[in-house]
């Protein structure tokens, strides 16, 4: 079986870190942004039907290296920073793995990582 992943957020330091250490590894890596596009091997967010875009039963592993941090302690912190850290670091990953379930994009077994540090 040939391994192929998606990373959300390889433009970040530690997606981008991720899809290195893939490719040296001989996986075929989908990279996902939220930007528009960044030409070949990414894919975009900002496309409203992005996950069309990946071929059913075609990935293995998934990543999320992506969302928001909490500036100081998340104690400290307000209703609205608290919601947009949801919002981007929870939300963001269950819309996201359900629009891929949808499209039935996964091969099994499949590996689901999600790397966070709030």
């Amino acid at each position: 079986m040939s391994s192929r992943a998606i990373v959300f957020g390889a433009g970040g330091a530690l997606g981008s870190t991720i899809c290195q250490h893939l490719e040296s590894n001989h996986v075929d890596v989908l990279r996902v942004s939220r930007k528009e596009s960044l030409g070949a091997g990414w894919l975009s967010l900002a496309t409203p039907d992005w996950p069309n875009e990946i071929e059913p039963r075609s990935v293995n592993q998934v990543i999320w290296a992506q969302g928001l941090n909490a500036e100081g302690s998340i104690l400290n912190s307000g209703v609205d920073q608290l919601e947009s850290l949801f919002e981007a670091n929870v939300l963001f990953i269950a819309q996201t793995l359900r629009a891929m379930i949808d499209r039935n994009v996964f091969e099994q077994p499949a590996r689901l990582v999600i790397v966070s540090s709030v």
